[in-house]
């Protein structure tokens, strides 16, 4: 039989970790024990002690079971085998092994490159491990690349927790939440207790009356846009974890696959809207340099606040909101943490995509970068068309 229980005395790990690693391997070899003295009778005590045996380690099935595995459809691009996450979960809880669910990205290289040719783009499959508690990323990492002849990387999940952090910002909301209760059901006259009231706010929120100088048609064509820019983002993002990911490919040359497949370029069409909107409503009405000073300021309250709540949001509470194969962010919570002041400062998108904490903070970033030299040329165009038009004036006098 197999001595799994001897080669865990052999890893490279630290004590607390190995012990982990040996109470699963040597209950790999008693349930392999166990299962030698099936069907056999004559020797009670024998199967006494191999009954005894297989009820304590039974759990080791589990979690071989846990592991990922090849599934159908390899060849079609399914190089996501994430295991069974609910019974790593389940053989914490019921304390037979303290588990955390491990995903392990393997780099392979195409066999087809010729040598010497770098490879920016490897094939990479990611395996679902129950990994023990004990051991951290570095520690893993390691011992997978001990024994791996690929490139690898681990992320394990987070322990699901609220630290300090989380709970400051969720008892900032609280108070937040209190206070538009309070203005809703008091109802202050002060004007600032009802920028607070709930019921002023959905009012105007979901009323669908414009004022008659708003340009309908654009409302509509930005309302379709963005429809249409989060279901292809979603198309887009959901692909690696689905079985059949080739037929995405046999669908690239197809014309209805174009709307999903370049849906980045709608990026070009929200700013163009949004600028001839702010054009068509600050057009005359951006005279001075105070005037400038204003509408940024105004913009920057009434936008930035929401805008650092995101922020604060992926960084701090979402990745303690749900646990998953597919809910581990621990790249989340590190970029964030070294990034959330791009975003704050709208620069993000200055810098790659490892670099900054919201990912769809660009789009934010060029709407804060066209809009500011965009109120300066309307003040240049109107200070320029008056100019223009005193110039004239006198030359018809004369």
């Amino acid at each position: 039989m197999p001595e799994f229980c001897n080669f865990s005395r052999q890893l490279a790990v630290d004590e607390r970790c190995r012990a982990d690693f040996e109470k699963l391997f040597c209950a790999t070899d008693d349930t392999l024990d166990s299962l030698v003295c099936h069907g056999q009778t004559e020797n009670r005590k024998r199967c006494s002690e191999c009954a005894h045996k297989w009820e304590e380690s039974k759990w080791a099935i589990s979690w071989w079971d846990s592991l990922g595995k090849p599934a159908a459809g390899v060849s079609d691009g399914n190089y996501y085998w994430l295991g069974d996450y609910e019974l790593c979960s389940q053989l914490r809880k019921e304390e037979k092994f303290d588990g955390q669910y491990c995903r392990v990205e393997l780099e392979i290289p195409d066999a087809l490159v010729e040598e010497g040719c770098p490879q920016t783009d490897p094939l990479a499959i990611v395996l679902g491990v129950c990994m023990p508690r004990s051991c951290n990323d570095d520690q893993l990492h390691q011992l997978i690349q001990d024994y791996s002849p690929y490139k690898t990387v681990i992320d394990c999940e987070l322990d699901v927790h609220f630290s300090i952090p989380s709970i400051v910002v969720l008892a900032t909301l609280s108070l937040w939440v209190a206070l538009q209760i309070s203005a809703t059901f008091f109802s202050p006259e002060s004007w600032i207790w009802m920028c607070l009231n709930i019921k002023i706010n959905t009012r105007k929120a979901l009323s669908t009356k414009r004022a008659p100088e708003s340009l309908h048609a654009l409302h509509g064509l930005e309302f379709i846009t963005f429809i249409w820019f989060i279901t292809a983002m979603v198309y887009n993002l959901m692909q690696p974890y689905i079985e059949n990911v080739a037929f995405s490919y046999d669908s690239v040359p197809l014309v209805a696959a174009h709307p999903t497949n370049n849906y980045s370029y709608l990026i070009d069409g929200l700013l163009a809207l949004s600028a001839l909107y702010t054009t068509y409503l600050l057009y005359g009405e951006v005279t001075t340099v105070k005037d400038i000073a204003q509408v940024l300021a105004k913009t920057l309250v009434r936008f930035w606040p929401a805008y650092a709540f995101c922020v604060l949001f992926m960084w701090i509470l979402f990745p303690e909101l749900s646990s998953g194969p597919m809910w581990i962010h621990g790249d989340t919570v590190e970029r964030c943490s070294s990034s959330w002041w791009k975003n704050l400062l709208f620069i993000n998108n200055l810098f790659g995509v490892k670099d900054t904490c919201v990912d769809f903070g660009y789009v934010v970033s060029l709407e804060a970068q066209y809009f500011v030299p965009l109120i300066v040329l309307i003040y240049l165009a109107r200070s320029r068309l008056f100019t223009a038009k005193v110039s004239c004036a006198e030359s018809h006098g004369k």
